[in-house]
């Protein structure tokens, strides 16, 4: 009677682990889907993105007008951005004037 509660109970044991391994691997499989399911969302949203591109790539003459109009707007950002850069440079300038010209009023303050 005893070895047969042993047994019984060890039998209870294996399957508790087994349930709780499926229920591990089911939580796996369901974040695995849900994965699945984002890429499978990107990759379509993609493909929607590249017809459209396709589309719009070849105008009258055959020609990549995206492509020609990406350099123009490319080019016209960095115009922009050394535009920016001069006027950072230009406003740096003047704040380590200002700054070293405010110094130079304290020490004068401060000696008389």
């Amino acid at each position: 009677m005893r070895t047969e509660i042993l047994d019984l109970l060890t039998l209870v044991d294996l399957v508790e682990r087994s349930l709780k391994s499926i229920e591990h691997s089911t939580q796996s499989m369901e974040r695995l889907h849900h994965g699945f399911e984002v890429l499978c969302h990107s990759v379509h949203g993609l493909s929607e993105r590249v017809d459209q591109l396709s589309a719009s790539k070849e105008g009258k003459d055959g020609k990549l007008h995206s492509a020609v109009a990406i350099q123009h707007e490319l080019e016209l950002c960095q115009e922009r951005m050394n535009a920016l850069e001069t006027v950072c440079n230009l406003l740096s300038a003047q704040l380590g004037y200002h700054l070293v010209e405010g110094e130079d009023e304290k020490r004068v303050g401060w000696c008389l």
